[in-house]
């Protein structure tokens, strides 16, 4: 059986940040990233607690004349799907499909 180990010497880095980092440092690291959204990965990363994406942020600041959020609390979403290195391929590749 295909597992997802199979695909992890692969696999790009993955660029996330503590949740207590700020908008700013979450800013500057998809700016630094070429990256859209950022998750939020607690202690030493064995836990995902949310994401935020940049849309989200922008959506703030339209709303709020400009002005960037400031703690990440209202503009963070909900972790995004994870899977263990020893799930099947055909499910991760399904939660894929149908996530976002």
């Amino acid at each position: 059986m295909q597992t997802v180990s199979n695909l992890l010497p692969f696999a790009k880095k993955l660029i996330s940040v503590e949740s207590s980092a700020t908008i700013k440092e979450i800013q500057t690291v998809m700016i630094a990233n070429d990256v859209s959204y950022v998750p939020l990965i607690d202690h030493e990363g064995k836990v995902n607690v949310g994401v935020v994406r940049r849309k989200t942020i922008w959506s703030w600041m339209l709303k709020n004349d400009g002005i960037p959020p400031t703690e990440v609390t209202p503009v963070r979403g909900r972790p995004l799907p994870s899977v263990k290195a020893g799930d099947s391929l055909s499910s991760a590749m399904k939660m894929l499909k149908t996530g976002s």
